[in-house]
């Protein structure tokens, strides 16, 4: 098939940019015709006695689904082993502090690789308690901060897995 039947003129009555957009629709028509491998495939019929599989593997049963590494193995809640319980409570008068934010940062570290740091941005509830689930065992930098107080922040060694820490904010000093 030439380009006379495709394009309908010669190169010489075609100015260049008819030209070009002939060899683009050529281009575009040798792209989407089926390959001879496909065209092959296509003609067997399903109920033919010969398999698509090679004969080595026609034999062998078929592979197990791999598993989710995402989910856990049974489908099951991730179960929080302990507690760092933090109660938070104003110095004037000794009563509980809500919504204080509370940081809780610490490195987790690993034996392969670097060290991950980890944060917990936590609130505390009406009785000036917050939780941080799973906090390991050694230096953990804990922050509370709330507006109309004096920021706190200190280091704590924690050395029971369910441990309670007792923070007392003072009000900050009066400017003149």
């Amino acid at each position: 098939m030439g380009t006379e039947a495709i394009c309908g003129q010669g190169i010489r009555g075609r100015g260049l940019a008819e030209w070009s957009l002939c060899l683009l629709g050529l281009g575009a028509l040798l792209f989407l015709s089926p390959s001879p491998a496909v065209a092959r495939q296509t003609d067997q019929s399903p109920n033919s006695s010969q398999s698509s599989q090679p004969s080595g593997q026609a034999d062998q049963p078929a592979k197990p689904p791999k598993p989710n590494k995402n989910k856990n193995q049974d489908d099951q809640p991730v179960v929080i082993n302990h507690w760092l319980r933090i109660e938070v409570i104003g110095a004037d008068e000794k009563k509980p502090i809500e919504d204080a934010s509370v940081y809780v940062k610490f490195t987790e570290v690993h034996k392969i690789g670097k060290d991950k740091q980890i944060e917990f941005d936590l609130k505390t509830n009406q009785e000036g308690v917050a939780r941080a689930p799973d906090v390991p065992l050694g230096k953990v930098l804990i922050q509370v901060v709330l507006k109309g107080w004096k920021p706190f922040g200190e280091y704590y060694d924690i050395e029971q897995p369910d441990q309670t820490i007792h923070i007392e904010l003072v009000r900050p000093p009066r400017w003149y």
